[in-house]
């Protein structure tokens, strides 16, 4: 999710590139920015929260991460043959697209194992 906000704040406001959270503005990250569509950052967003919310209340938290990545991968398909974009993002750029939203969903899934932990160290 921060990457992503990275992303749009990035497309919005490159002169702010110091309050980026995870992403360093190095070249790569610019050509991606550049690229990114924020409408699809917005869908993704939404789709990786609804995701997270499943999560908490779920004893198999990495079921909803597979199945976000899946959904993260069919959605740009849907748009792509909905629309009639002719306009492709390559293979490797997809698949680097999923890598940093697959790191940033295991960062997730961490961070609420972690909670999780403590809280029910506290209840018990």
């Amino acid at each position: 999710m921060f990457f992503f906000r990275d992303i749009l704040l990035y497309q919005k406001a490159p002169q702010l590139e110091e309050t980026l959270e995870r992403a360093v503005a190095d070249e790569p990250f610019q050509a991606l920015a550049k690229k990114a569509d924020a409408s699809r950052i917005y869908d993704s967003v939404d789709l990786l929260n609804k995701a997270q919310q499943q999560m908490r209340f779920s004893n198999h938290p990495g079921i909803y991460v597979e199945v976000a990545v899946v959904q993260l991968t069919q959605t740009k398909s849907r748009v792509a043959v909905g629309t009639g974009s002719t306009e492709a993002t390559t293979d490797s750029e997809a698949v680097t697209m999923l890598q940093s939203e697959v790191r940033a969903l295991r960062s997730e899934i961490e961070s609420l194992k972690k909670k999780w932990c403590k809280s029910s160290r506290i209840i018990g």
